[in-house]
């Protein structure tokens, strides 16, 4: 990605002076076809906003971060957390912050995950929150995006803010925003989150239609060719 071309550069300086870029090759379309939505008109438990987590379970992915913030919003919500434990002890110190979440916020750990089955886990959920601490792209970002999830993740991936609210980007340094954030969705009626996850969608498919990603793989794989 553009975002580890510049780490490159910042590194090695003027001996990395021939850098190319071929972005992650993505489509929209079959994924959408395959979800069954979930209505926000079923959702369980009366009124409560549906947060998801899905990554690995390590300290770059910053769960931690999300349920110190969580343990901060007065709101009713439910966080579904899916990952594989890279880290034992990481797990446990998000295991104890869990224990000792307020009444108001439900959080389970529901296992790991196959490719196949994480559009539909997304497209059961209200919004995915990730503080990730660094990604060179972010696939789930897309992943979610594509299942008619919204996201807000922090200032460390190359993804930027919609402003029609597809895609919302916080600094992992301004908590009071993150808390805020969860409050504003929890607080959307049912027609909000409907509409925001048309937003969504509508945003995957401009991606991928605005997309030069093919043609930069072919370029990378002509260069290499010519290079022999």
């Amino acid at each position: 990605s553009a975002y580890e071309a510049q780490d490159i550069r910042n590194v090695m300086g003027s001996i990395a002076k021939d850098i190319l870029v071929a972005p992650d090759l993505l489509t929209v379309a079959p994924v959408v076809k395959k979800v069954d939505y979930q209505r926000h008109d079923d959702r369980v438990r009366g009124n409560r906003l549906r947060l998801v987590f899905i990554s690995r379970i390590s300290p770059t992915k910053n769960l931690d971060y999300l349920l110190t913030i969580l343990s901060k919003v007065s709101a009713p919500l439910d966080l579904s957390i899916y990952g594989t434990i890279e880290v034992p002890g990481y797990w446990a110190a998000c295991e104890r912050l869990i224990g000792e979440m307020p009444t108001n916020i439900m959080v389970q750990y529901r296992g790991e995950l196959t490719p196949e089955e994480v559009p539909k886990v997304f497209a059961e959920h209200d919004v995915f929150f990730f503080p990730t601490r660094g990604e060179n792209f972010g696939h789930v970002i897309f992943e979610s995006l594509a299942a008619g999830t919204c996201v807000v993740l922090s200032d460390q991936t190359p993804w930027k803010a919609d402003k029609n609210g597809a895609v919302e980007v916080i600094p992992l340094e301004d908590a009071d925003t993150w808390i805020a954030s969860v409050e504003r969705w929890a607080a959307r009626s049912q027609e909000d989150l409907s509409m925001y996850r048309e937003t969504a969608l509508t945003y995957a498919r401009d991606y991928v239609a605005k997309s030069t990603a093919v043609e930069q793989n072919r370029a990378l794989f002509i260069y290499a060719y010519n290079y022999r």
